[in-house]
């Protein structure tokens, strides 16, 4: 409920706009999370004994990390189930501190889990006798990127999810850098695309799909290029342009030969930051997952092919 409160109130626009309200919300519910860390890490056998944390807190909810010492099983299923009891306990132990309405209880619990920052990360989770690779934040779960990005992440976090397998999951991502390099990706794992909001002619700041947008409709002339409300596909090609904004193209113009993929630009843009991210949770040294021995040497093909002069 007073997450509803903060939405209404918070919002600049709206019929009852009052950040002092909004404030106040937030600053509330901090105060029971910070309350709920207290209760956990100084209780006498979760905390005192056992080392119990709540490694992460964010609006209506805290996260403990229980050591083996407290709920370690044979089997992961008794591992779980042992944490989701004592789960309970520690809902029921901190909801008696808090004042009515405000309640606290046992939701679920991850093994393994994987938090890479605030909003961002990944676990197995085990809710109500279902089971679930559970994604929040991360690229894969977004529409930045390119398919090929988002494969290859959840890929290499389902794998990691189920097996626990840390070297596995990386070379999963390493097979993936060097069939890029090689230009073993099919064309449609590249191929992004954004939406034009309005037309092309009145964004300020031009995004590579208002420059590809804006270049498509003077080529094409009036009625047969992009209009607000429409996506625009865009493909990043190697091009002489500065800023790479202006080096995105049409997927059929890379298939007609007229440009090539900037295979650099994927590795070094789309792969190897979101998943440096979470490398460098899992191993010591991500760098020789990131590294590829050869590299393809694309060729312009069809009508194009005289534009190229040839070496001697």
């Amino acid at each position: 409920m007073q997450n509803s409160v903060y939405g209404f109130t918070g919002a600049k626009v709206g019929f009852l706009p009052e950040m002092g309200i909004a404030g106040s919300v937030t600053k509330y519910g901090r105060g029971l999370t910070l309350q709920t860390q207290d209760l956990i890490e100084n209780h006498p056998v979760w905390g005192k004994e056992h080392g119990v944390k709540c490694v992460y807190g964010d609006t209506d909810s805290v996260f403990c990390h229980l050591p083996r010492s407290l709920c370690d099983g044979n089997t992961p299923e008794e591992t779980v189930k042992r944490a989701e009891e004592i789960g309970r306990e520690m809902g029921e132990y901190v909801d008696k501190h808090f004042l009515r309405p405000v309640e606290l209880e046992f939701e679920k619990v991850y093994l393994p889990f994987l938090l890479i920052k605030k909003k961002r990360y990944c676990g197995k989770k085990y809710e109500e006798g279902h089971v679930k690779i559970d994604i929040k934040g991360l690229e894969c779960v977004r529409r930045d990127f390119c398919p090929l990005l988002v494969d290859t992440q959840k890929h290499m976090l389902k794998t990691l999810m189920n097996t626990m397998d840390t070297q596995k999951s990386c070379e999963i991502v390493k097979k993936a850098i060097q069939d890029l390099m090689m230009n073993k990706i099919p064309l449609e794992k590249l191929i992004m695309s954004k939406k034009l909001s309005r037309s092309p002619e009145e964004y300020k700041k031009k995004a590579v799909h208002v420059h590809l947008a804006e270049r498509i409709n003077k080529e094409r002339g009036v009625g047969h290029g992009f209009v607000a409300g429409e996506r625009v596909p865009y493909v990043i090609a190697k091009g002489q342009a500065r800023k790479m904004s202006q080096n995105g193209v049409l997927p059929e113009e890379i298939e007609s030969g007229k440009y090539v993929v900037d295979l650099d630009y994927y590795r070094k843009n789309q792969l190897i930051p979101p998943l440096k991210r979470i490398l460098e949770k899992i191993c010591n040294n991500p760098r020789p997952f990131f590294a590829f021995h050869s590299v393809y040497k694309p060729k312009v093909t069809g009508v194009f092919a005289s534009w190229v002069r040839k070496e001697k």
